[in-house]
């Protein structure tokens, strides 16, 4: 392939997955907190919002190896289509991350134990989750 001519592939590939980033964002989340979805699943599960999509990214991620060690497809799904939402994902988790960075000291999360289960609550203290 060409330089242009991935240049031109890679283009229209991106150009997809902004479409399917809007389109299944406005589904999970809404328009408000793009990672409403996450935070609120770690909340009930006692996990931190990256640990559970880390989760989803790895669906993607393992549909991938899986091509690559057996070189074919288990599903309808193309493997183009898992590449497209791994590499939203990816985009997902950096935002995330920046987003915990940027929270006020006593607002980062962290996971803690309370009465034997998992807790999620606004961290105290001056260590941060980096």
């Amino acid at each position: 392939m060409t330089a242009k001519k991935f240049l031109e592939f890679y283009e229209k590939l991106v150009e997809e997955e902004k479409k399917i980033f809007t389109l299944k964002g406005k589904e999970y989340s809404g328009d408000v907190n793009r990672f409403s979805n996450f935070e609120r699943i770690a909340e009930e599960l006692g996990l931190h919002p990256i640990e559970v999509l880390w989760v989803y990214a790895t669906k993607h991620k393992d549909s991938i190896s899986t091509y690559i060690k057996e070189k074919k497809v288990h599903s309808n799904e193309d493997i183009i289509g898992r590449i497209q939402d791994l590499r939203n994902y990816l985009a997902l988790l950096a935002g995330l991350i920046i987003k915990c960075r940027d929270l006020p000291e006593n607002h980062k999360w962290k996971l803690r134990k309370k009465g034997g289960k998992n807790a999620l609550y606004k961290k105290r203290s001056k260590k941060s989750i980096r």
